[in-house]
């Protein structure tokens, strides 16, 4: 962290980038930093913007709206690297990887999945800006905008 913002964030996405586009089996060393990241608000939300493959702002992507679909191949190459890190992470530290599962969870039109995703991080922290906000949209109803779209939305096979 004796680095500054900028070069902070561009090892962040150069790091969780490598992870997403080789498919490679993370390094423990790597899973702590990509843990580590994750633990900052601006770059959960960079890391999040940047895991559909598409260069939106993170508005855009939170909503789960573009013109065109996300890589749900990188997105679900994302979902097992943050279900890796929640398994190692101590509870202190599991509220981000927990709330960006919900994220992935709502894009997939699983709302309750989501919600329950984004109850288990509260319980870690009850403060959790973002769990806090996404159980917002999900009580009042909120459907992500490519779980709507059907050429857009996630497909299992």
């Amino acid at each position: 962290m004796a680095q500054g913002p900028a070069q902070r964030t561009a090892a962040a996405r150069g790091l969780w980038s490598s992870l997403l586009d080789n498919k490679e089996e993370p390094t423990t060393a790597q899973l702590a930093q990509v843990l580590a990241h994750v633990q900052s608000p601006e770059l959960r939300d960079r890391l999040l913007a940047d895991m559909p493959g598409l260069d939106l702002p993170m508005e855009l992507v939170l909503f789960g709206e573009s013109d065109a679909a996300p890589d749900w191949d990188r997105i679900d190459t994302a979902e097992a690297l943050l279900r890796q890190l929640y398994s190692v992470a101590a509870p202190k530290h599991a509220a981000a990887p927990l709330t960006v599962l919900g994220c992935i969870a709502w894009w997939k039109g699983k709302g309750s999945f989501a919600s329950d995703l984004m109850d288990l991080a509260r319980s870690f922290d009850p403060d959790y800006r973002l769990a806090r906000l996404m159980s917002q949209m999900l009580g009042c109803g909120l459907v992500a905008g490519w779980a709507t779209n059907k050429t857009q939305a996630y497909r299992t096979l």
